[in-house]
């Protein structure tokens, strides 16, 4: 008898979210309304089921913040694509929250995203936080040529 089962190699495409939450997404919190989202993988629960793991776009921050998971018939499951945009309407059941109808999608630029949204420090993780345009180009200096970046983000920091 073998002493390590070996479950094969992980199928699918997985990309990156944009957010820096280090949490895994949990179920989404269903109650009928109309969102946007941005899936970053997808999986087949079952047959004519499938599983898609995405983040909510929080319109009061512009930016994706929290990681969910939702299901989707085939039908519409074959109509999502990762890193895509979509604007879907949800079902109300909270134990098991559906996509039931994708309305439009969207560009990055139809959100007015901000530039940053995926580089800015976590809170939770005690991280500091820089708010103003400036300080985002101070902090993201230690991690990319400061001449470049800044340069484009007209935020007058010479390197």
């Amino acid at each position: 008898m073998p002493s390590h089962v070996d479950w094969g190699f992980p199928k699918g495409k997985i990309g990156r979210p944009k957010n820096n939450s280090k949490r895994g997404a949990r179920l989404y919190p269903a109650a009928g309304q109309t969102t946007v989202i941005r899936p970053y993988k997808s999986d087949l629960a079952r047959r004519g089921v499938q599983l898609f793991k995405l983040e909510e776009y929080d319109e009061t921050k512009g930016m994706f913040l929290e990681k969910f998971e939702v299901y989707t018939d085939d039908a519409i499951g074959n109509r999502l694509h990762r890193i895509r945009i979509y604007r879907v309407r949800m079902n109300d059941v909270l134990r098991y929250p559906k996509v039931l109808e994708i309305i439009e999608e969207l560009e990055e630029s139809d959100l007015g995203t901000n530039l940053l949204a995926g580089m800015v420090p976590d809170i939770e993780r005690g991280e500091n936080v820089m708010t103003d345009l400036v300080g985002q180009c101070l902090w993201l200096t230690t991690f990319f040529d400061a001449s470049v970046f800044c340069a484009s983000l007209s935020c007058g920091i010479e390197s």
